[in-house]
């Protein structure tokens, strides 16, 4: 059954290739097109993550509108860990009133919280959860410089409004540590004393939920905000961008050209355009925003081999390629013999040594013999109908392993009476008489398609019969005769660690057609 499932997937597979690429080349995708879908897509997250933001901050102004809600610890932990889990790409929150701080941010898979000592306002606590549980708590000496960063300065200065930039920092107060951050901040008064709010989000993680980057197609990313300064998110490895609070500034020949032809269209709401640069077009898309996001407008910008490349996957030579080659192997599969799928290690037999760690359950059973009774110190050939029963349950169930010459408590007996009641005393002589009561009951087919045995020397020079029974493909009955010499078909299955008979023969077929068919 799996080859015919895995050859029609190859077949199908290849079908919907060379379909895609008949219809691609009687469709050929245009450049303008496809960037007009990516630009769209981009709009829209970019929309969703704005209004986000606002929302983040608005929710968190109306919450702390008084002086005394920051130093409710728990009722802080809560409002940004709920906040933390809903935003995949917000790294860290910090919140600053007065001289009273709390941050919250992300790491790995823990969450670190941090807020002023009602002791002492110039030490912070820092406490590391994972889950409720606490993990680790240490105290900071609180740097009070931080409020006279530029960066500060700005958010207290410009309040009421949302205001982005970029830093290169890890943490809202560590030394730099060469990690690229987005940044929103917002200030507000409570009560006459400043609030200042900060969002950061980690730029990689920023770019994987706007989803700009993807296969061939690495877009720039620009950013002008309200105070009149750009801010560049470019994906592509060689553009870096710096702290958009310092003096420093990079000259990148491609942004100077972008930004020149983007002057063009300072009375365009909303647009796309495009211009060469180096023997290379660039699409761009751009859109002004209103003045209550913190932006004025983003500019969108792709090469136009990138669009190309992006079309051509499964096109052209390669694609037709592709596809005929899958729908050969897929029809080829048809063809082999069954057997080239088995796999040797389905048969495979662990030792006794580590089978005897599990106990007995559905897929393992212990038999002390195959023929002497160590109850009644006799041969009792009844013995050889139950080991019969369990083979043929674990054929008609999920499959299992036989141990002969181990007792239900793991003891090692070895099969020496066993062997005492035969002709002879070894073990190809016990096999073939094992052999033939299997190929009496069962049929030679079917043992040699799904019953292998092995023996084993153990401790004290004692000999263990294994026998692995694979998950046959078709119903087993059991063929005895009774008192009266008439003949019995019997059905047995797995249930917990033991073998039953299903006697019933309407829950014989409902059986076998769930199971077999």
């Amino acid at each position: 059954m799996r080859k015919y499932i895995l050859s029609i997937i190859l077949v199908i597979s290849g079908l919907v290739i060379l379909i895609a690429n008949y219809t691609s080349k009687n469709n050929p995708t245009y450049s303008e097109s496809t960037f007009a879908d990516q630009a769209q897509k981009f709009d829209q997250i970019f929309d969703l993550f704005t209004n986000q933001v606002k929302e983040h901050v608005f929710s968190i102004k109306n919450q702390y509108s008084d002086t005394l809600k920051i130093k409710d610890s728990i009722s802080n932990k809560r409002t940004f860990l709920d906040l933390l889990n809903s935003n995949n790409s917000l790294n860290s929150v910090g919140l600053f009133q007065g001289d009273y701080k709390f941050v919250a941010r992300k790491e790995n898979s823990s969450f670190i919280f941090a807020s002023d000592s009602l002791a002492n306002f110039g030490v912070v606590k820092w406490q590391r959860f994972k889950g409720d549980k606490i993990i680790s708590s240490w105290y900071e000496s609180f740097d009070e410089s931080i409020y006279n960063t530029p960066w500060y300065k700005e958010l207290i200065e410009q309040s009421n409004q949302i205001k982005w930039y970029l830093r290169r920092k890890s943490k809202l107060n560590s030394p730099d540590e060469g990690q690229e951050f987005f940044y929103a901040g917002y200030s507000y008064l409570v009560n006459g004393i400043k609030t200042v709010l900060v969002f950061e989000f980690s730029k990689d993680n920023l770019f994987k939920e706007f989803n700009i980057s993807s296969g061939k197609i690495n877009p720039r990313l620009s950013f002008m905000n309200l105070d009149g300064k750009e801010l560049h998110l470019n994906t592509e490895e060689e553009q870096k961008f710096g702290d958009s609070l310092q003096s420093q500034i990079i000259v990148d020949s491609l942004q100077i050209n972008i930004a020149r032809h983007f002057a063009n269209f300072k009375e365009v709401p909303q647009g796309t355009f495009n211009f060469t640069y180096k023997n290379q077009i660039y699409w761009n898309s751009f859109k002004r925003l209103a003045n209550d996001s913190g932006i004025q407008y983003y500019l969108y910008t792709v090469p136009n081999n990138q669009l190309i490349s992006g079309n051509a996957i499964i096109l052209g030579r390669l694609g037709l390629w592709i596809g005929l080659a899958l729908m050969i192997l897929g029809s080829f599969l048809l063809l082999i013999r069954k057997r080239f799928f088995y796999i040797p290690n389905r048969m495979k037999i662990p030792s006794v040594q580590e089978i005897l760690k599990e106990e007995e359950n559905r897929y393992l059973e212990f038999k002390s013999s195959l023929r002497w009774d160590y109850r009644q110190e006799k041969v009792n050939p009844e013995l050889e109908k139950v080991i019969m029963k369990t083979i043929a349950a674990f054929g008609n169930t999920d499959g299992g392993m036989l141990l002969i010459g181990v007792d239900d408590d793991k003891n090692l007996l070895g099969l020496e009476k066993d062997f005492q009641t035969l002709k002879k005393t070894d073990a190809d002589y016990y096999e073939v008489h094992l052999r033939n009561i299997m190929h009496k009951l069962m049929g030679v087919k079917y043992v040699s398609n799904y019953i292998r045995t092995e023996f084993e020397m153990v401790e004290d020079q004692k000999l263990i019969c294994k026998i692995k029974v694979l998950s046959a493909k078709e119903p087993l009955y059991l063929k005895y005769k009774n008192k009266n010499g008439q003949v019995e078909e019997k059905f047995y299955v797995r249930s917990g660690n033991s073998s039953h008979e299903i006697e019933s023969i309407a829950e014989i077929n409902d059986y076998i057609n769930s199971k077999f068919k």
